[in-house]
């Protein structure tokens, strides 16, 4: 592959772009590479704790909120900016019947 000057503006682009994530936006970014309920999940009690039902986090350095609800069967992942939302993903434990 060659670069030329379009290429590497894209690729130096997308690295500052990458370097300006915050931490929502990173988390936002990790659950958007998460597929099965189990790992959502994992990935949210280990980022912000063992909890059950709602729980809120404030990060007003960004002027952002997470909005987590977690249960038995559901998991929701809500990121907002000012108190408006921006970017939320449900998963749904389903049993599959073979």
């Amino acid at each position: 592959m060659q670069f030329n000057q379009f290429n590497l503006y894209s690729y130096n682009a997308n690295i500052a772009q990458k370097n300006t994530l915050d931490e929502v936006d990173n988390c936002k970014q990790e659950l958007l590479r998460i597929t099965e309920y189990d790992a959502v999940k994992d990935f949210l009690t280990q980022k912000f704790g063992n909890f059950s039902g709602q729980k809120w986090i404030n990060y007003p350095e960004l002027s952002k909120q997470v909005y987590l609800y977690l249960d038995e069967e559901k998991v929701e992942f809500c990121a907002l900016k000012d108190k408006k939302q921006y970017w939320g993903r449900g998963w749904k434990l389903e049993e599959i019947n073979n």
